[in-house]
């Protein structure tokens, strides 16, 4: 007979919940790992929401400006201003929904809605590029 896995000590759990064999954790993560994740969205959060916060002051100073002064130059640096600002409020929004809890219907939360936002994010440049490289054409 073959024996598989032989020298390899049965699981048993450590400290934090996971489970380890032959010495290598594996399993979910445990309480630590989650604060220090749910500490560093946080702190991502704060400063997109720094960023967000004064361009959103300067566009509407901007289109005020833009309306007064009749100005075509300063009406479209508004719309890419608030291109911006849909650029930072993506992740800002996915950072937001990581830290929904699991149910039934989503076992393992909202985690990867992080991604679905990069890819998201991603996908506006590329528009925006794309529109601008076909004004600049044509």
């Amino acid at each position: 007979m073959i024996e598989i896995g032989g020298g390899v000590p049965a699981a048993e759990t450590s400290q934090g919940g996971s489970m380890t064999c032959g010495g290598v954790a594996y399993g979910f993560s445990d309480a630590q790992t989650s604060y220090k994740e749910a500490k560093e969205s946080a702190t991502s959060m704060q400063k997109l929401l720094m960023a967000v916060l004064p361009c959103i002051v300067l566009r509407r100073v901007e289109v005020a400006g833009g309306i007064k002064a009749n100005s075509l130059a300063i009406l479209t640096d508004v719309a890419r201003l608030l291109s911006d600002v849909a650029a930072f409020t993506i992740p800002l929004f996915s950072f937001w929904a990581f830290g929904w809890k699991a149910n039934p219907r989503q076992s393992y939360g909202s985690f990867r809605i992080e991604i679905l936002g990069a890819f998201v994010s991603i996908q506006l440049i590329w528009l925006l590029n794309d529109i601008l490289v076909y004004e600049a054409i044509a």
